[in-house]
Parts: C-alpha cells; sequence; structure tokens
C-alpha cells in the first residue's frame, strides 16, 4: 500500500466516525489533511504550457506561476508553491 493509499485509508476511517466535537478527531482530521497535501506536492506534475503573443513558456501546474525552463534540469520544485515538477523532455 502506498502512502497515498495509507492517507485515503487513514481519512476514510476518521471521516467514518461521527464525533464532531472530539478534539482528538478535529486534530486527526487536520493531520491527515496535511500528509495528504505534502503527498500531492511532492508527487511530480508535468509542467504546462502557457503563451503569450510571442512566445510559449512553461507554468507550474498547481499555481500557475511562470517557470524559468532554461533552468529546467535544476528546478525539480516551483519556487511558489513547492509542488513538484516533471520536465517533458
Amino acid at each position: 500500500m502506498t502512502s497515498k493509499e495509507k492517507i485515503e485509508k487513514a481519512w476514510e476511517l476518521v471521516n467514518s466516525k461521527h464525533i464532531e466535537t472530539n478534539d482528538e478527531i478535529q486534530l486527526i482530521r487536520y493531520a491527515v489533511r496535511i500528509a495528504r497535501d505534502l503527498v500531492d506536492r511532492d508527487t511530480p506534475k508535468k509542467t504546462e504550457i502557457g503563451t503569450s503573443k510571442y512566445f510559449k513558456f512553461p507554468i507550474c501546474p498547481n499555481c500557475k506561476v511562470e517557470l524559468n525552463g532554461v533552468y529546467k534540469h535544476a528546478t525539480k520544485y516551483c519556487r511558489k508553491c513547492g509542488q513538484r515538477l516533471e520536465w517533458e523532455e
């Protein structure tokens, strides 16, 4: 079972409990949500292509910030949101 699958299973287990006032359950839900976000951010996503009137440029698939394609082999993460990037060759 992958980390992502384990997180999803934990989320299902926590959400199957209908205890909304329990501080521990709320803390577990928060921790699982943060873990899920971190796994998603660390899973490489292919860069997207943005265009202007004269040229094309890579953009982050998560936050849509323009990336510097010149340094694509050195840039493994978005400088703004931290998304792990997968550059197409």
